[in-house]
């Protein structure tokens, strides 16, 4: 998976691949060309390093995890209401 603005909240230019410990492994003695811009540069390391800090310490993906349902509720009940605009519209416009 590549990931990028995210690590950083956008502060830095940084880039990442992370992968499963079994992909990992063959490229131990071998050159992994992930074709990424930035990578590995100090500011960005370091800026990458204190977002992940904040998100651990304001537990932000438990926040995420538990807000998904009412996303869900919400984007349904947006969908219902279009649908309900649309038909009504529809109708407008047929008479």
């Amino acid at each position: 998976m590549t990931m990028a603005k995210g690590l950083t909240s956008a502060y830095a230019p940084m880039g990442a691949v992370a992968m499963r410990p079994e992909v990992a492994d063959y490229f131990k003695d071998r050159v992994f060309n992930s074709g990424l811009t930035y990578n590995a540069h100090p500011i960005s390391l370091a800026a990458a390093i204190a977002n992940i800090q904040v998100i651990q310490e304001d537990h932000i993906v438990e926040h995420v995890a538990a807000m998904g349902p009412v996303l869900h509720r919400m984007l349904t009940d947006l969908v219902n209401s279009t649908l309900r605009w649309a038909k009504c519209a529809r109708l407008a416009y047929s008479a």
